[in-house]
């Protein structure tokens, strides 16, 4: 009985594994990452980003959607008297698509995202004659990724992510030039999945 019990468990682990991610289903997730705070007697700062997401399996293992990446970042120099405060917000679309290997509850993914953003800047300055600047910059970035997911239930996992963006930003008031550079990045997160 002991025995016959274990393999109906098992078998029913085995189902509910392979039905995580069949074509059909919906996904609604959420991410963070690159969360930081800074202090020291120049400077304090702190910086963060989420990145709520949706997506529909068109294939087995197969996960198409689009994000929303949203960031801020405040950052605080004290120098000689002199106070600059710098704020940065944006917001912007990422399109991805992910492909989940295997059938067990922990599913490794590689994954593919495009980003495109739009960033404000607000900056104040103490000096004698205060200042106040505001500017504003484009950004797009294409970010191929390594993941695993976590298995909970069939209808929510846990993720952790690394990706590599080749990132590109252009200023559009104060700045003309172009800024191209390479990052490595990890987000964490989670995933609910909906449907049959």
């Amino acid at each position: 009985m002991k025995n016959l019990i274990c393999i109906v468990l098992l078998v029913f682990i085995q189902i509910s594994a392979k039905a995580q991610t069949e074509k059909g289903r919906w996904n609604a997730g959420f991410s963070v990452g690159q969360f930081s705070y800074q202090k020291n007697d120049l400077l304090s700062g702190f910086s963060g980003s989420i990145s709520p997401t949706a997506g529909y399996f068109v294939a087995r293992n197969f996960l198409i959607g689009t994000g929303i990446p949203i960031s801020y970042s405040s950052t605080d120099y004290s120098n000689l008297g002199v106070i600059r405060r710098m704020r940065v917000t944006s917001i912007g679309v990422s399109p991805f698509a992910r492909y989940y290997i295997g059938a067990s509850k922990l599913k490794p993914y590689v994954g593919i995202a495009y980003t495109y953003s739009h960033s404000n800047y607000h900056e104040e300055n103490s000096q004698t004659i205060p200042t106040i600047m505001n500017d504003e910059s484009t950004s797009a970035s294409l970010t191929p990724s390594l993941g695993l997911a976590y298995f909970i239930n069939r209808s929510i996992s846990l993720d952790a992510q690394l990706g590599y963006n080749f990132y590109s930003s252009k200023a559009s008031i104060f700045d003309s030039s172009a800024y191209n550079y390479r990052v490595a990045t990890l987000g964490i997160g989670f995933n609910i999945f909906f449907g049959s």
